[in-house]
């Protein structure tokens, strides 16, 4: 179910999946360590990560929000708030020759795109218990004014290679319930003349003025 950990639960799930595909004990891998879910700016020139999947941008979405209350219990429930989660992805290069730095940089961003790619959709089985609703992971397209928006705000780094996905739905359930009781069913049948409940009782209002007149006469003997 809807959990609210679901924010840090889906960057979890998406480092452990570039951490499996780029990550081991060939020479040619990453370490574990140089993949981190950190921001840009929290690497600086002494820093070994190779790899940063920061969530920067998080928003309501209209479409995931159209539930009404749930009934359960007798109680009913806030529908959970639902989300989509926007990820930078960048690559930084190593420290050896710049030529060479720049090209194993770019090629390290081309593997993670192909990781994200290959995971676009993840089925509820394969999620952790925090998320419990199919995952889809989106390439997003950006115009250049956006582009710059997000480099201002980062005005010390250089422009390093780098896309944004877009993850959705992500829930985060409410705590607000509130009781309430059932509305007890009577089955009324509409005749000629009056109304017969189910228990075969006439409604007439002739009827019901006789009943009322000898439940009054009981009621004082």
């Amino acid at each position: 179910m809807a959990a609210p950990t679901a924010l840090r639960d889906t960057t979890d799930l998406l480092v452990t999946l570039l951490r499996l595909q780029l990550a081991g004990d060939d020479d040619d891998r990453l370490n574990e360590s140089q993949i981190q879910p950190i921001p840009p700016t929290a690497v600086d020139d002494d820093s070994t990560v190779r790899l940063t999947l920061s969530l920067y941008g998080v928003s309501k979405a209209g479409s995931l929000n159209t539930g009404s209350k749930r009934i359960t219990d007798n109680r009913t429930e806030k529908p959970p708030l639902g989300l989509e989660l926007r990820y930078l992805l960048m690559a930084f290069p190593s420290a050896d020759d710049e030529r060479d730095a720049v090209l194993a940089q770019q090629q390290l961003l081309g593997t993670a795109m192909q990781t994200l790619y290959d995971a676009e959709a993840i089925e509820p089985e394969e999620l952790p218990a925090g998320l419990d609703e199919r995952l889809t992971i989106t390439l997003e397209q950006h115009e250049p004014s956006a582009v710059t928006e997000l480099w201002n705000s980062m005005p010390d780094l250089p422009l390093y290679p780098h896309v944004i996905y877009t993850v959705r739905p992500i829930r985060i359930p409410s705590t607000q319930s509130t009781p309430f009781e059932r509305v007890s069913e009577r089955d009324v049948r509409v005749g000629r003349g009056g109304t017969t409940d189910t228990d075969g009782e006439s409604n007439t209002s002739e009827e019901r003025s006789e009943r009322t007149e000898m439940d009054s006469n009981e009621q004082g003997v």
